[in-house]
């Protein structure tokens, strides 16, 4: 695939994810939500050789990595185009966009932190409610990926304007501000036990 990555599909799906169809779009974000699954499956293959002491039969080119400052400022615009009223059957650019968020923070882990946080921090307190929803999904949507240390600052710093969002006027920003807030719980929960393992 390589040979056809960087002349090629890099800047095909990149069109297509800014594309005015639903369609079109959907189909440029899945492209890369299946490099994330497939450069998560490679990571898993590498760990699982380096225990065993063998060389793995196949290696990451990490291109998820690398397309990072090109595809995040997309997707997360895409996240500001939600409706009003959800419908859960529906599949859309906008849910697209934040599950390849969640998929690229699995994969870039830190990398991932210094490419959303400017969004984020611009538009949590934003006067258009899309634009905080986006901000509030945006940040739980990579608690997945980075490191302890990481996360826990980000946790430190964002729990105070999660629990405001709670009575936001707008009932989208609320349901995404208490879902974040259960991340950043199962988050401290799991952070817990594997302390209290260590010691």
């Amino acid at each position: 695939m390589e040979q056809y990555m960087a002349p090629a599909l890099f800047a095909i799906t990149i069109d297509a994810m800014k594309s005015d169809s639903e369609d079109v779009s959907l189909q440029g974000i899945e492209f890369w939500s299946t490099v994330c699954d497939e450069e998560d499956n490679l990571s898993y293959e590498i760990d699982e050789a380096s225990k065993q002491g063998r060389q793995p039969s196949r290696i990451s080119k990490h291109y998820v990595r690398g397309a990072l400052q090109y595809l995040v400022p997309i997707l997360q615009e895409l996240m500001t185009k939600q409706e009003e009223v959800d419908d859960d059957d529906e599949w859309n650019p906008c849910k697209a966009a934040g599950v390849c968020i969640m998929l690229m923070a699995n994969v870039a882990e830190n990398d991932i932190v210094d490419k959303v946080m400017p969004f984020i921090d611009a538009n949590i307190k934003s006067a258009d409610w899309r634009y905080r929803e986006a901000a509030v999904m945006c940040l739980g949507s990579i608690l997945d990926g980075p490191d302890e240390e990481t996360l826990s600052n980000i946790v430190t710093q964002a729990l105070a304007i999660m629990i405001e969002l709670l009575s936001d006027s707008m009932i989208p920003v609320r349901d995404t501000a208490a879902w974040t807030i259960g991340l950043f719980y199962f988050l401290y929960v799991q952070m817990y036990i594997f302390f209290e393992i260590l010691h």
